[in-house]
């Protein structure tokens, strides 16, 4: 899967450290570590 994202700022590192944290979960696990994250 991709996805593309157009005018967002935010440095591509955080971008990338937060799609590796989610990457393989499933949407539920994804969601709700996304919910913890900050």
């Amino acid at each position: 899967m991709k996805a593309f994202l157009k005018n967002y700022r935010q440095a591509p590192r955080k971008v990338r450290l937060v799609a590796s944290l989610i990457k393989g979960k499933s949407v539920n696990e994804a969601i709700a570590e996304l919910k913890n994250y900050e």
